[in-house]
């Protein structure tokens, strides 16, 4: 969380549809954690009570 400050400036280098690869890895971290810190910094858990279940996630490439 400390570093998600300057994350967002370094990406903001980029335009949005040409990221490079590493910065793309680095956005795609950066919203996975922004995706769980409300069930962990909230609930103290990973997963939301009564939320969308994770499983039913599809993950695509």
């Amino acid at each position: 969380m400390p570093r998600l400050d300057a994350i967002h400036a370094h990406l903001k280098q980029y335009p949005w549809p040409e990221l490079p690869p590493a910065e793309r890895s680095l956005l795609n971290l950066a919203l996975a954690l922004m995706e769980v810190s409300l069930a962990v910094e909230s609930h103290g858990q990973p997963m939301v009570p009564f939320g969308f279940d994770h499983t039913r996630f599809r993950v695509h490439f």
